[in-house]
């Protein structure tokens, strides 16, 4: 069971994880020269190959990973 907190438009996303951080990449090339860093929390690792197609088609300067376990 997963335990969040929060109202429902802060914890939902139509398209869930994939659709929220697909929809991040693209909006943050409004905002590249206003920050530096864009950073996100990736659950579910079948998520990962699309992410990076993404960051891949909007040419992402630098793109980092950290495994947690």
């Amino acid at each position: 069971m997963l335990n969040f907190s929060g109202q429902n438009n802060e914890l939902w996303c139509k398209g869930g994880e994939a659709r929220f951080i697909k929809d991040l990449i693209f909006e943050s090339r409004h905002f590249a020269k206003q920050s530096q860093w864009f950073t996100t929390l990736v659950s579910k690792a079948s998520n990962l190959k699309g992410i990076y197609a993404d960051l891949k088609r909007v040419k992402a300067k630098e793109v980092k990973k950290q495994v947690v376990l």
